[in-house]
């Protein structure tokens, strides 16, 4: 009987030895993805500041095209947040444009970093810029800052779709968004159609200002 036990006891032994095995295996585990998950964090922020660092001087430099606001020329960022990471925006001493800017310097400033991660963009070779009424809440001052921009953007190459709401300046944005002297922007006018659905009502090219007409004008 004594032996029994003693074999029952070596057996049990035996089992828990195996099971404090499997813990120590599953603890180490636990260390193992705990210590990669902080490495993928700590990469993946480098990344982060990596890229960022390289859009800082293209938000400066379409921020100050762009001229949201007059006393503050320049613009930078901040990240804050360990597990999630934000993004916020400052200006003079620290800052935050939400708080201190107008809807439309707020937007103007945001189209600035829109533009800038855009352009920064290595990894897609897709040259297509598509904006959505980019100039809401913006006055006409601003609003021809971002055509010229966008001007400069269209000399590149790039290719841009913008839709707004007012028709003279789509015809502003189609004289303005040419490649070369010869060639104009295309305006399409959207509207209900018939049937209760969006359709194109209008498909026009309008044609580049001539150059020196308004030279011409002032002579005459």
């Amino acid at each position: 009987r004594m032996s029994s036990i003693e074999s029952n006891v070596s057996a049990l032994r035996a089992e828990i030895e195996k099971l404090a095995q499997a813990a120590s295996q599953s603890q180490n585990a636990v260390t193992a993805a705990r210590e990669i998950e902080r490495s993928v964090r700590r990469v993946s922020a480098e990344i982060i500041d990596e890229r960022l660092a390289q859009i800082s001087p293209l938000l400066n430099e379409l921020y100050q095209r762009l001229r949201p606001h007059a006393d503050w020329r320049t613009i930078d960022y901040s990240i804050r947040g360990d597990v999630r990471r934000f993004l916020s925006l400052k200006v003079g001493d620290g800052l935050n444009p939400q708080f201190v800017f107008s809807s439309g310097q707020r937007r103007a400033a945001g189209l600035a970093f829109l533009l800038s991660v855009h352009l920064a963009r290595a990894w897609t070779p897709l040259r297509s810029l598509l904006l959505d009424d980019p100039v809401q809440h913006i006055d006409d001052f601003r609003a021809l800052h971002l055509v010229e921009v966008l001007a400069a953007l269209r000399l590149d190459g790039r290719q841009i779709i913008c839709a707004v709401e007012d028709p003279a300046l789509a015809d502003l944005l189609c004289r303005r968004l040419v490649s070369t002297v010869t060639e104009g922007g295309r305006r399409l006018d959207i509207d209900l159609g018939p049937l209760g659905a969006m359709s194109v009502v209008t498909d026009q090219e309008i044609h580049p200002m001539p150059v020196g007409v308004l030279r011409g004008a002032a002579t005459a």
